[in-house]
């Protein structure tokens, strides 16, 4: 209960950052409930001054003043909605760029250990849920309120120990509503739990769509889609059946007090203590009192689905970041400029678990301008080195420094304007081959040019139907695996970074495209510092030295 607490403590403090809306979206709603409270005593005054006086001045007075109040509530409701309306966007904007943000520093291992459709499905059911707090079912819970109020008054004006009786039903109506949302509450956090685990396995599929055809894996994986559909249905069983549950229980009680109330009013009208209109506006007031008092408790029973999301968003925003953004005491320009060591590490230790560490004791000096190249098997562990240098990690023993200073002191991002990466396997965002290349959207047209020349990109793009300008597709679907690697080269190139790490970079070149990059290497980037991981021995031909990574341990083999 305490983090239950917590949880809506947390909500409510979020939502105080839009309090400009409140005194407008208050006087909307106390204006509606006030029209709603003396509406039916208008009736009433139809009924039995004008109707039953037969006074046709009382009825065309009455029935005017009914119209024009009943447009001032239309249009105080469309105001109040406007309101309402700017919150929840507003709010639920505020959601998504929080998580945005903390995805920017978020450690690298949260995506590596979850798939990228398991994260969206959670992020996006989780803020669509959270931001319900304030969409219309907030605004009929506020406005409830009131006319519960409004309607004890009432009541209470017409006959008090009537009154005392209505309010009598309250207190079953909230124990059996009340019984039910807590019921909801697991069985949601449930459901979603097997919907994560179903879009997760589905994901898996897609992304393995090759090998499930290729193996004719769908007949194999059948149980498996079989057994987590089923969970998926028992969840949304429960909670439909529950839903059912406490709308019967409802309907059943207010059935039973509407028709007590029919009753009791029928026999006050034979003994003369009732008028026929009083009648009715005793009538109307309890359903104001009764009806806000079902779906008012049913409000714990539909916020029963938001606490789950809110404390799973929390959690992904308390999600431990990766180095922090903090600058070195010494300004960014002196380090770049003054230090010739480029990265020196020393006795490095890490293992993605503990007590397995991939890499151990590695040590490595890189100084301005050289070239490194390191070599190993499979799975050594040298795509983590230099994840580890461009600060995607940090280690769990040893120190890594870029220009003399320790990474963890450096501002993070600073730091990556220095690095240039180009990886085994880029990612090609949707959109066209020069918004792959010009990335961040700062260079011009020409420059786009003259590294996709440099790259070897320039060839094949010029003989595309719609040139830089084409579109490629998801993660560059409509590119061979060769084109991809000469587009990430071009990218690389633009960015103009001090370092570049390159893990296999030449994968998928031909030869002719791997002369053009050796060439590039010795003139266009003779100056930069490269490291780079490769299992071409020509490619070893240009570096000033050689590690190989073993075992954990790096070691020189040539210089």
């Amino acid at each position: 209960m305490r983090e239950n607490g917590k949880t809506w403590y947390r909500i409510c403090k979020m939502l105080c950052e839009y309090k400009k809306y409140f005194p407008g979206i208050i006087c909307c709603l106390l204006g509606s409930s006030f029209i709603t409270f003396i509406h039916p005593l208008l009736i009433r005054q139809i009924t039995d001054c004008g109707i039953l006086q037969k006074n046709m001045k009382y009825i065309l007075l009455f029935s005017v003043i009914l119209i024009i109040i009943s447009l001032t509530q239309q249009e105080l409701n469309i105001i109040q909605t406007k309101l309402f309306s700017n919150v929840h966007n507003q709010f639920t904007h505020s959601l998504y760029k929080k998580t945005y943000w903390k995805i920017n520093r978020m450690k690298i291992q949260y995506f590596a250990e979850r798939g990228s459709a398991e994260i969206i499905n959670t992020i996006g059911m989780d803020i669509d849920n959270v931001s319900s707090v304030v969409d219309q079912i907030t605004q009929f819970s506020i406005s409830s309120i009131l006319q519960i109020i409004g309607g004890v008054v009432g009541l209470s004006l017409l006959d008090w120990k009537l009154a005392i009786l209505i309010e009598a039903i309250i207190p079953l109506k909230f124990i059996i509503v009340s019984y039910c949302a807590n019921k909801k509450r697991e069985v949601f956090e449930q459901w979603i739990e097997d919907k994560r685990k179903f879009m997760s396995w589905f994901a898996e599929c897609i992304n393995g769509i090759h090998e499930m055809k290729l193996w004719n894996l769908f007949q194999v994986k059948k149980s498996q889609f079989e057994g987590l559909q089923k969970d998926l249905m028992d969840s949304y069983k429960k909670n439909a059946m529950l839903d059912e549950y406490s709308t019967v229980s409802v309907v059943v009680i207010d059935t039973v007090v509407n028709a007590l109330l029919y009753i009791l009013s029928g026999l006050f009208i034979i003994k003369g203590e009732f008028t026929i209109g009083g009648a009715f506006a005793f009538i109307t007031y309890s359903a104001y009192v009764v009806n806000p008092i079902s779906a008012l408790i049913n409000i714990k029973y539909y916020f029963a689905q938001i606490e789950p999301s809110a404390k799973r968003l929390f959690e992904l925003w308390g999600q431990p970041e990766e180095l922090e953004m903090k600058l070195c005491e010494m300004k960014p320009e002196k380090i770049y400029q003054d230090r010739d060591m480029v990265f020196e590490v020393k006795n490095l230790v890490f293992g993605y678990e503990p007590g397995h560490p991939i890499l151990n004791g590695i040590s490595l000096c890189v100084k301005k301008g050289e070239r490194i190249a390191i070599v190993g098997e499979n799975g050594s562990g040298k795509s983590t080195l230099l994840n580890l240098l461009a600060g995607f990690y940090r280690p769990q023993k040893g120190i890594i420094k870029l220009y003399g200073a320790p990474v963890e002191l450096m501002d993070i991002q600073d730091m990556r304007n220095r690095i240039a990466v180009i990886s085994q396997r880029p990612y090609l965002f949707q959109g066209t081959i020069e918004e792959n290349v010009n990335i961040d959207g700062k260079a011009s047209r020409d420059a786009v040019v003259e590294a996709c020349r440099k790259s070897g990109a320039l060839g094949f793009i010029e003989k595309l139907d719609h040139g830089f300008g084409q579109k490629i597709g998801q993660d560059g679907a409509k590119l061979s695996g060769g084109e991809r690697q000469k587009i990430a080269v071009a990218r690389a190139l633009l960015k103009n970074a001090d370092i570049l790490l390159m893990d296999e970079a030449t994968e998928g070149f031909d030869v002719e495209s791997n002369e053009a990059l050796r060439e590039l290497l010795h003139s266009e980037l003779k100056n930069k510092t490269i490291v780079f991981i490769t299992h071409k021995y020509k490619e070893l031909e240009s570096v000033d030295k050689v590690y190989r990574l073993s075992k954990g341990i790096l070691e020189l083999v040539r210089s």
